[in-house]
């Protein structure tokens, strides 16, 4: 059995009230990397546009 799978059977036993913690945790989780995905870009988005912005960057795309 992969992880996935050991993960639906046990849902599978659980009763409704605990499917739906699990349910919110699931959900938290996605948000929590979303968010950490955003914080990332914006954090790196000034470094990056050093790179972006030397006139070399701007030779070499220039033809696109």
């Amino acid at each position: 059995m992969n992880k996935k799978q050991i993960l639906v059977s046990s849902l599978n036993d659980l009763p409704d009230n605990l499917v739906d913690e699990v349910i919110d945790f699931v959900n938290y989780i996605q948000f929590k990397s979303i968010n950490t995905q955003k914080e990332t870009m914006l954090i790196t988005q000034n470094i990056l546009a050093n790179d972006w912005l030397k006139p070399e960057e701007e030779k070499a795309w220039q033809n696109l």
